[in-house]
């Protein structure tokens, strides 16, 4: 149970290859375990690409809704929350929605973010209930429920949530100067030291610290990098990390970097 700082040991300098112009300002971002990206606009639009930015698929909803989390890393589907709607969209590869949600006033009292899960259940957390929660659509029952401030360092108390993501059987707390990790049943086991934009890829906590991305590995936190861009604009809203891979999304335009 400790704090984990950045001290980066070694670094790896990436170069701009490839620009992708948008139509409007990002509003969340995934990508799935073949390296294709979801890219979340205004109005509940959501646009696939490959690995090498190539545009695959588009998808434009009959109910404008803004999409506030995108999930890509099960199987092959895609999962869409709609915070102002309280209900979440599934959809398939080729961004065709299958399955539709929505969260019951009675078991969720207000979800201000939340994160799939790789046993088919839903992270919550309830921000008018101040709880962690995870919820089972099928059986439209909370299975879970955990008050982080009973479970969490005090400082915590002073910090807000930002969102969750379940990551190799733990969920990962971001908020808006740190990570809390927990295990599957909502115990803390650590906090790492992070801005709050970051992102998890290959056993590590990538996050934007001026001009660096700097790495810590989540199971030997002692063990960390940076990756040197300082061609990296100012006004990054999300990033992603693939193999020899850094995406970053702007207000209209994508850039791959390779590293």
């Amino acid at each position: 149970m400790f704090t984990l700082l950045f001290a980066c040991l070694w670094y790896v300098h990436c170069e701009k290859i490839h620009e992708i112009p948008l139509s409007a300002s990002p509003v969340a971002v995934a990508m799935d375990i073949q390296q294709r990206v979801y890219v979340a606009l205004d109005k509940g639009k959501i646009v696939q690409y490959d690995s090498v930015g190539k545009e695959l698929a588009y998808y434009s909803p009959t109910q404008v809704a803004e999409v506030t989390m995108l999930e890509a890393r099960f199987g092959v589907r895609l999962y869409a929350f709609y915070q102002d709607l309280q209900s979440f969209t599934v959809f398939n590869r080729f961004l065709q929605p299958i399955e539709q949600y929505r969260l019951p006033a009675d078991k969720i009292g207000f979800a201000q973010t939340v994160a799939w899960s790789a046993d088919q259940t839903l992270w919550v957390w309830d921000s008018q209930e101040v709880a962690l929660k995870k919820y089972n659509p099928i059986t439209q029952e909370v299975t879970l429920q955990v008050s982080l401030w009973q479970v969490l360092p005090t400082e915590a108390e002073n910090t807000d949530i930002v969102r969750l993501q379940e990551y190799e059987n733990r969920l990962y707390v971001f908020t808006n100067k740190e990570v809390f990790v927990m295990d599957i049943w909502g115990n803390w086991l650590m906090t790492l030291s992070s801005p709050t934009l970051a992102c998890l890829h290959a056993e590590k906590l990538w996050a934007l610290v001026g001009k660096d991305v700097q790495s810590t590995n989540l199971y030997k936190p002692t063990e960390k990098n940076s990756l040197a861009c300082p061609s990296l604009p100012e006004n990054i809203l999300f990033l992603h990390l693939a193999p020899q891979r850094l995406w970053t999304f702007e207000a209209r335009k994508i850039t791959i970097w390779r590293f």
